[in-house]
């Protein structure tokens, strides 16, 4: 079904998108299962947008190559070869851990040889993409670039998706022996955005079940969008000195983007109120980095580490002037066309973010005895906000915190491993949703902490377990009464935090892990009723496992395995219902094959095996459908 026009495609466009290149895989290439991703491939009990109950991004915890990023726009898949979530453990070692997690991404780099890549994908309804990567050396193995470009034809019955058009380059140049200097850019530009509804049920139930083969969006409702990542950094061995440093841009530029918001959907299917949001030149550009010097010294036993460092950034945003068109009564399961509006947009709100942190640490770590990490930071936050209305005053917000985190393990036995932090953070909240009255406004900075601990055993150099406890406070925003998008108290996520990773048996890679969280919300808003204890769209159990199994004795074939399950999320902030659980198998195979020179790679996969349905909850309360079962059959070349 699918292997005739992939094939085709291949052929005609020497550029295809989203790729798997012969060699990756995301199962076998992970230390843990809290979070990875290789290509379009995700596996872990978190993600870079989810970790412990909140979100890395929005908190301003990315990091480019461990360097400071102050996240906008999404980078493009060209740009980024891989990214991991640093939580717990895999803190070990890390300068300046952050409370909410860190989301780290590693940069697409040359290595050192040409080496030319295409890729070829077709899934189920008629969707296409591919790309191709090129590395290309300049001066042998010291200066190269590696340069890729990609697309995205997506026909999705029930929209959500749209054609992308993604590119990047970067330049890297190793001028000695551990140093590495790299410069890049990407672009990408995302067209034909169809939006789906959200639901938003009018009592103490999950939406009925609706087509997710149907499309009952507006066809005019038809978004796009422009993500830009430039930048570059420096890693520089000096003597017992080591200098690193970058500085990195992040625009994201949306022309025209729609939310469809099915307010009071009954049980029936009924919507008392069709609302599409429609938002003209919103716009978000950063420009971020961070220096970092560090002097190490010590025995073979007990290295020492001392670290000072500069981080910064600038943000600018043009929010607001979004027009509301209301629909009025409508149906859920059905498609209702309406006529297309003449649009009428309003003046944007401004806001503009300055901020500067200093900070030296401490790291010491004693071969067969464990690890210290100890720092401190001084952080000076200035954000202010202009509305277009002239009677609003602007709002200006400071914080000049005193920030610090000590961390450490102790090995106890051989094998066996204890580990432990506490952090205290300045992060940024999510900015106000799209059913919120003041869409999109964005709070000021919060003041968050955390602690955690646990162990870790190994079993073999290939194969560890981690079992954490922890408890991550911080400033609570949601929605009120009024659907005023503002600080209700606070909340604290409790949790445990599982994880299995690494070579069970020959043959065998095994990633599995699990999340128990009680988050708990506190103050005023809780006292009074107006929002319940915990948190809309939480979600109190996640497990995961992945398999890959490549039979000993032969390299060409191997089948992998994934199993993902939700126990069911709050589903309003009266916590008046819990929506249904939810639980998905994958299955899948590679063979691996040689044409001439070419190496080879046809990998055939089979998404929601058995066709779940299932709800995910925002924090606002609102629904959006999981996807359907999708086949996905791929064909990769590397040359």
């Amino acid at each position: 079904m699918f292997l005739r026009p992939l094939l085709l495609f291949t052929l005609v466009i020497a550029s295809p998108a989203l790729a798997q290149r012969t060699t990756n895989n995301v199962v076998t290439s992970s230390d843990d299962a809290f979070g990875r991703a290789v290509g379009n491939d995700k596996i872990g009990i978190y993600t870079t947008e989810s970790v412990r109950g909140f979100n890395p991004i929005e908190a301003g915890n990315v990091r480019i190559e461990g360097l400071y990023f102050d996240q906008q726009s999404t980078p493009s898949v060209r740009l980024v070869d891989s990214s991991a979530v640093r939580v717990g453990y895999a803190t070990k070692g890390y300068p300046f851990p952050a409370p909410t997690g860190i989301a780290d991404l590693l940069i697409e780099k040359y290595e050192g040889k040409r080496v030319i890549s295409i890729d070829a994908e077709a899934e189920s309804y008629r969707n296409f993409s591919g790309s191709m990567q090129l590395k290309l050396p300049i001066q042998g193995e010291r200066l190269g670039i590696s340069a890729g470009i990609g697309t995205r034809f997506a026909r999705v019955p029930q929209g959500r998706d749209g054609n992308f058009l993604s590119a990047g380059i970067n330049l890297d140049w190793r001028p000695y022996d551990g140093a590495e200097i790299v410069v890049f850019a990407s672009r990408f530009h995302v067209t034909k955005m169809r939006t789906s509804p959200t639901f938003f049920p009018s009592g103490s139930f999950a939406p009925p079940h609706v087509s997710r083969r149907r499309f009952v969006g507006q066809p005019w409702a038809d978004g796009k969008s422009n993500g830009i990542t430039n930048g570059g950094y420096a890693k520089l061995p000096l003597g017992s000195f080591r200098l690193e440093a970058g500085v990195f841009r992040s625009i994201k530029d949306d022309p025209l983007v729609f939310a469809d918001l099915a307010l009071g959907t009954g049980s029936d299917g009924s919507i008392s109120n069709r609302l599409i949001i429609a938002d003209k030149d919103s716009y978000a550009a950063s420009t971020s980095g961070e220096i970092r010097l560090t002097y190490a010294w010590g025995s073979a036993r007990a290295r020492h580490r001392l670290l000072a460092d500069v981080r910064g950034r600038t943000q600018r945003r043009l929010f607001g002037g979004q027009q509301a068109i209301a629909l009025g009564a409508s149906v859920a399961d059905v498609p209702d066309i309406r006529p297309q509006p003449i649009f009428a947009f309003g003046p944007d709100d401004r806001s503009h973010v300055r901020q500067f942190t200093f900070g030296l640490g401490y790291n010491l770590d004693v071969k067969g005895t464990g690890t210290l990490g100890l720092a401190v930071q001084k952080s000076s936050y200035r954000k202010q906000t202009l509305f277009a209305n002239p009677t609003l005053p602007s709002l200006v917000s400071r914080d000049k915190p005193l920030l610090f985190s000590v961390n450490g393990t102790l090995e106890l036995l051989p094998g066996l491993s204890a580990y432990g932090g506490f952090v205290r953070g300045l992060e940024e909240s999510a900015i106000a949703p799209d059913v919120a009255s003041n869409r999109n406004e964005a709070p000021p900075a919060l003041r968050t902490r955390q602690m955690d601990a646990g162990l870790r055993y190994a079993f073999s150099p290939k194969l560890s377990m981690i079992i954490g406890l922890f408890n991550v406070k911080k400033p609570y925003f949601n929605l009120d009464a009024t659907n005023r998008f503002r600080e209700l108290g606070s909340v604290s996520n409790r949790g445990v935090e599982f994880s299995l990773a690494g070579t069970v048996v020959p043959g065998v890679t095994a990633v599995a892990g699990a999340l128990l969280l009680d988050p708990q919300v506190s103050g005023e808003a809780v006292t009074l009723g107006i929002i319940g204890p915990r948190p809309a769209g939480s979600v109190a159990r996640r497990a995961i496992a992945n398999l890959d199994w490549k039979p000993v004795g032969q390299d060409a074939w191997s089948f992998d395995l994934a199993y993902e399950c939700f126990s069911g999320a709050t589903g309003d902030r009266l916590n008046t219902f819990t929506s249904p659980a939810r639980t998905t198998f994958g299955l899948g195979a590679r063979y691996r094959f040689r044409i001439g020179n070419a190496k080879l790679l046809l990998r055939g996969q089979v998404v929601n095996l058995f066709n779940d349905y299932g709800w995910k909850v925002s924090s606002s309360g609102g629904f959006t459908f999981t996807l359907p079962r999708k086949a996905v059959i791929n064909l990769a070349a590397d040359f």
